[in-house]
């Protein structure tokens, strides 16, 4: 489908139910989404594939404590909304998955109008954002006309994540099309089960990651991609591998899908999206949005992303940017990359950083206090982070920064 052209779902579209193998993902998902917050690493590929209906969540199992073990029932509580039907108490007396699943059945039985996601990106505390189910549905409607003809879908995103449960849950729904979870597969695995008519679910890391290690793609094969921007010289290089198609998804956990690209040219916004004063207007909504981007509009429907809108943090009563520090610091001698953060609540922030250093500098044990003095001279008292050093920047499932 042309990337410019305007789309509009059909008004009788039937919408796509969750089935009891969607809410067992999206649990293992946010079991294990919580099983690396509490260990502060990230879990292994293949963890939640050991886990079955009869998999126990306390200590005998998963691994929750009592008091881990009531995190967990409160984080599937708020994404299910199992409180407004009055249930969620059953999850801490039920301590086996599948007893789990049933308990979120029968809550979405009663009633499914709210889900609530968390934030993945680069803020230190996740922050809930709910959607109306019928505004995601939607949205499923435009991306079923986008990628419509998908045979399979293939996962290498995690479910509970908005992105995730947009393109691995509903879409495959709404197109009647088996979806297959391929984060724990192998390259050479990857590799032969990839089939004409698949639809690939994956970040930019991931794609540049796939470019690499498949060498070229089979045919037919389409490629979605959202979470941060792609890199231009990417595309081309996925195109010359043999992508059929790669369709980009602009978006946030805040306001879901916005707008759709396949040319890397400008963004069309999806149809339920509407222009408002500095903002977006979603039909049916009575205010609007203000993404976290600044947006270019070429006309009412045509789009580029810009600069990201003010991302200061107090330090001390004083606003610092985070993202001003991270390019100082990128020009430091001896420093390859670096992710910059805020650190702690109210009067206690400050910016913390993790430092990766060039090939150079990795068998220099100077480095590191050069670096830490470069810091003392060039930054603000404000500005100077506490700092972590690591050979590769710290990244969640969804391939952005993650907390160190």
């Amino acid at each position: 489908m042309e990337a410019t052209a305007r789309i509009a779902p059909p008004a009788s579209a039937k919408p796509p139910a969750l089935e009891d193998d969607d809410i067992r993902r999206l649990l293992r998902a946010i079991l294990a989404d919580e099983w690396a917050r509490l260990r502060k690493k990230s879990p292994a590929p293949d963890l939640e594939a050991g886990w079955d209906d009869a998999t126990r969540l306390d200590e005998d199992g998963v691994g929750f404590d009592s008091l881990a073990l009531l995190e967990a029932c409160s984080r599937v509580s708020q994404f299910f909304h199992l409180h407004e039907v009055g249930i969620e108490d059953y999850l801490f007396v039920r301590r086996e998955l599948g007893q789990w699943v049933n308990i979120v059945r029968t809550a979405l039985d009663l009633r499914h109008e709210r889900l609530t996601f968390q934030t993945s990106g680069s803020s230190g505390t996740p922050k809930p954002c709910t959607h109306e189910v019928g505004d995601l549905l939607c949205e499923i409607e435009a991306h079923a006309l986008i990628f419509a003809g998908a045979r399979r879908v293939l996962a290498l995103v995690p479910c509970h994540h908005i992105y995730g449960f947009l393109f691995t849950v509903l879409l495959p729904r709404r197109l009647d099309a088996p979806v297959l979870d391929a984060r724990a597969w192998s390259p050479g695995i990857l590799r032969e089960r990839l089939r004409d008519g698949d639809l690939l679910v994956a970040t930019p890391v991931q794609w540049r990651a796939l470019r690499v290690m498949l060498t070229r793609f089979p045919e037919g094969l389409i490629g979605v991609s959202s979470t941060a921007p792609m890199p231009e010289d990417l595309r081309g290089e996925l195109a010359q591998a043999g992508l059929a198609r790669l369709v980009e998804i602009y978006g946030a956990s805040e306001t879901a899908g916005v707008g759709f690209r396949e040319d890397g040219g400008a963004f069309t916004l999806l149809p339920f999206w509407r222009r408002c004063g500095d903002g977006l207007l979603r039909d049916g909504a009575d205010a609007a949005t203000v993404p976290q981007d600044d947006l270019v509009f070429s006309d009412d429907v045509h789009f580029t992303p810009r600069d990201r809108r003010d991302g200061a943090i107090k330090v001390g009563g004083v606003n610092v940017f985070p993202e001003r520090v991270a390019t100082a610091l990128r020009a430091a001698p001896s420093v390859a990359d670096c992710a910059v953060r805020g650190d702690g609540d109210g009067v206690t922030q400050r910016l913390k950083c993790f430092v990766v250093l060039t090939p150079e500098a990795q068998g220099d044990p100077e480095a590191p206090t050069r670096i830490v003095s470069w810091i003392a001279e060039n930054l603000s008292p404000r500005e100077r982070p506490v700092v972590t050093f690591g050979s590769t920047l710290p990244r969640n499932a969804m391939g952005k920064t993650a907390d160190w």
